[in-house]
């Protein structure tokens, strides 16, 4: 089964074939990681840093730096990627939606 900090592989694909439920999965982890390296390249950015002084700043390496920097994304887990935020005192919040609530309220409407 695919933990949130892995890519798919094909074994994976294979399990998704047969597990639906993995395709949001997956999905899901793909937007994550996607929507925190665009965060932390632009913040990057902004900061005017080398990789090498990114990967200081941010309690990394200048290779993941790298992974980042070009959205090399099976390369970088969620976990790492939410401790150099935190390294960069950027702060973060999830929401986590029950389906079945979401669907009674849509019955409401």
């Amino acid at each position: 089964m695919t933990t949130i900090h892995d890519i798919p592989t094909d074994d994976d694909y294979a399990a998704i074939k047969h597990y639906p439920e993995s395709r949001t999965h997956n999905r899901q982890a793909y937007a994550i990681r996607r929507g925190l390296t665009r965060i932390l390249t632009t913040y990057i950015e902004t900061q005017g840093w080398t990789q090498t002084e990114a990967a200081q700043h941010l309690g990394t390496n200048q290779s993941q730096i790298s992974r980042v920097m070009v959205g090399n994304l099976h390369r970088c887990s969620i976990q790492q990627l939410l401790k150099m935020c935190s390294h960069a005192g950027l702060t973060y919040q999830f929401t986590i939606t029950d389906p079945t609530e979401l669907a009674l309220n849509a019955d409401d409407n």
